[in-house]
């Protein structure tokens, strides 16, 4: 019997609901932590540990996790991702619970929880094609961009009450809550799985294999390779961008107060861009709103690099703001129509693989050339040709380096932009109907030998 699509919508929405609730209190959990270990330690270098461990798996197996999702059942992977996520929060509970905690153990839960993360991630953005009709994707899009940035800005001010009412003991043990919340509701929805196209027929075989057919579909579709690879781009040459808003905000203003207004300013600009789809889902053909909007984006990335004053930094911050979450949503609408339904878990692992390799780079020469370069420069013998532009006080330097991004984002956006197939992508590339399979969800046996099939 086919599934009726308010029936699918409703349960993209309840699936949603639960899995945002475990976002945040994997947030709180994370908070929490950051103030116990920062107290009783007075280190940082723990947490960009945990950042580490969080982002290895799927640097380095992203694509992986991809391939399963088009070939396992897209349900079990979800519930499969939160219960191995629930585990290492059990165990953390237990540790801090009995007083036996040591640091490695939080090492290796970021990893395992990241692990089980990224094996959930693809199967959950795939499932979003089969749960919710064209009509209404870009809208889902758009709410799935928002859960992030309200789950983090309510964790900090949730995880802060909890702590100090239940300590990081009851706030991991209501993160467990929210991850058996998630699984039962997993457990018991309803996700089609999509038949199979040609295209993915024609890839079948080894693990490999199909992730290397994934690669040649995305290849093959230059427009949607070129728009994939500029997004890449965009992460390069923002994250970076991101580390230093802080410290550059608190050296203009020279008030923490302040820099916490102004990062409020900025998660509301993600927040509100996110909004904007749920009213307005960008003009007929999307990619005539991403490519302008991204522009305006570089262009305030570029003001916010030159301004001085409080009152400057937030608008600027606003208006750059405000495009992201807005296009990633138009963004996965076009992919979600473009890639066989069957072929997407390992495109967007793909995609978000590649992206994730990018960004320690940027880690990586950020430092060194605000630190060693530009700041040291700053007032020196050739400055004046930048004088006018960023000033010569403190922070100068990160303001070059920011309205210089800005400004070669600004460049590459023109470029990707003017090329005739990714103006087109639209129109040249076919959309796919998302037809579910008329037999049964797979059975665990059924995933035993999809899993045998990989060898």
């Amino acid at each position: 019997m086919r599934t009726s699509p308010l029936t699918t919508l409703k349960t993209f929405y309840v699936l949603l609901i639960t899995q945002t609730i475990s976002m945040l209190g994997s947030s709180m959990t994370a908070f929490a932590i950051g103030v116990w270990l920062y107290l009783e330690t007075g280190k940082t270098t723990p947490l960009m540990l945990v950042a580490f461990f969080s982002w290895l798996p799927g640097m380095v197996l992203g694509g992986v996790a991809g391939v399963f999702a088009d070939r396992l059942n897209r349900r079990m992977l979800i519930l499969l991702g939160d219960a191995g996520q629930a585990v290492p929060t059990l165990l953390l509970a237990i540790v801090f619970a009995t007083d036996t905690f040591q640091v490695w153990h939080l090492y290796a839960a970021a990893l395992v929880q990241s692990f089980f993360g990224m094996m959930q991630g693809p199967a959950f953005m795939a499932s979003v094609t089969m749960l919710v009709p064209e009509d209404h994707r870009t809208r889902a899009n758009a709410i799935i961009e928002i859960s992030g940035p309200l789950a983090g800005m309510t964790a900090p001010v949730l995880g802060g009450m909890l702590y100090a009412a239940v300590g990081i003991t009851g706030v991991i043990i209501i993160d467990l809550v929210t991850f058996l919340l998630a699984v039962g509701v997993a457990w018991l929805v309803h996700i089609p799985q999509p038949t199979r196209t040609a295209e993915s027929q024609a890839t079948q075989g080894s693990v490999w294999q199909e992730l290397r057919g994934g690669y040649q579909f995305l290849a093959s579709r230059r427009g949607l390779f070129y728009v994939s690879l500029y997004f890449m781009f965009l992460n390069f040459i923002t994250t970076g961008i991101w580390r230093l808003m802080t410290p550059y905000m608190l050296i203009l203003t020279d008030s923490e107060r302040t820099v916490g207004l102004l990062q409020g300013i900025s998660s509301a600009g993600l927040v509100i861009g996110g909004l904007i789809p749920i009213v307005w889902q960008g003009t007929r053909t999307k990619i005539h709103t991403i490519f302008p909007t991204l522009m305006w984006a570089a262009v305030g990335l570029m003001i916010f690099g030159m301004v001085r004053t409080p009152l400057g930094l937030g608008i600027a911050v606003f208006l750059m703001m405000l495009p992201y979450k807005f296009n990633n949503a138009l963004l996965h609408s076009i992919q979600q129509a473009k890639i066989p339904p069957d072929m997407q878990g390992r495109v967007y692992g793909l995609v978000g693989q590649i992206s994730i390799f990018a960004m320690p780079i940027t880690y990586l020469v950020t430092g060194p050339i605000v630190d060693k370069g530009l700041e040291p420069a700053v007032g020196g013998e050739h400055w004046h040709w930048v004088d006018g532009l960023v000033g010569n006080q403190a922070g100068a330097g990160i303001g070059l380096y920011i309205m210089v991004c800005g400004a070669l984002l600004l460049v590459a956006s023109v470029l990707v932009y003017a090329l005739p197939v990714v103006r087109h992508v639209e129109r040249d590339l076919p959309d796919y109907k998302p037809e579910p399979r008329q037999e049964q969800e797979a059975s665990p046996v059924g995933m035993e030998q999809a899993v045998a099939g990989a060898v």
